[in-house]
């Protein structure tokens, strides 16, 4: 599905940014990281904290919160920690529970930033499997519609390590927490989603995340498309994934 996502520039708010499309019902978070990542690397943004900069040797977004996917948590703990999940749940994230509601995130150094920021170099220690919602911080403008897939995706993931960790409490017998405040969670609060059983962004089609209105704003249907190519003008290419 070389297509199946489409990733163009746009004007917001006088500043270059992106917007995109889905063009195949298969498309999956895989196609749409694929597609967002050509981009990234090839159409200069509007920064928006560090005009006129480059990412690499800017360290400013590492110091806010990370929060992990399932996906991303296979991904680290495979890399760092083989098979010990409570390991890396011990060692590389804060787990917060606030009376229901958890919220996992990769653990910060003393500093505030993220742990796995080298702070001389000011680059990533595990960039090559960084999660989620670094891969897909571009530090320019995006459309709503652009944003709130990130989000939902990025939220529903986050549900789905929920899960994971709610199971390895069980097994330990213990809830890992860093910190709380009238915990109360509830199991079944924490159902089942997209996520659930897969181990690859590949794997999880962007149709099953996303909300029948999203799904409508995002789609456009080869048939419709009708050769139009996206981009504030003719002379622009798309990035596909």
């Amino acid at each position: 599905m070389g297509n199946a996502v489409l990733v163009y520039p746009a004007i917001i708010k006088g500043l270059q940014g992106y917007d995109l499309v889905i063009a195949d019902g298969r498309a999956t978070i895989g196609n749409y990281l694929d597609a967002l990542e050509k981009f990234l690397v090839t159409v200069p943004l509007d920064k928006q904290r560090n005009p006129g900069g480059n990412c690499q040797g800017c360290d400013l977004c590492c110091a806010e919160r990370i929060p992990l996917t399932s996906i991303d948590y296979f991904h680290l703990a495979k890399y760092l920690t083989g098979d010990d999940a409570r390991a890396f749940f011990d060692r590389f994230t804060w787990v917060a529970v606030d009376g229901r509601v958890v919220d996992i995130s990769l653990r910060r150094d003393e500093a505030g930033r993220c742990c796995f920021l080298d702070p001389q170099k000011k680059t990533c220690r595990v960039y090559q499997v960084r999660p989620f919602v670094c891969r897909t911080f571009t530090c320019a403008a995006a459309t709503q519609r652009a944003l709130r897939l990130r989000s939902i995706i990025t939220n529903i993931g986050e549900d789905e390590l929920v899960r994971i960790w709610l199971a390895l409490c069980d097994q330990g017998g213990r809830l890992l927490i860093h910190e709380a405040r009238r915990p109360s969670v509830k199991r079944g609060d924490w159902g089942p989603t997209p996520f659930s059983g897969h181990t690859s962004y590949a794997d999880i089609r962007l149709k099953s995340i996303c909300p029948p209105d999203l799904w409508r704003s995002l789609w456009r249907s080869p048939r419709k498309q009708g050769g139009r190519k996206y981009g504030k003008s003719a002379g622009q290419s798309h990035y596909i994934g």
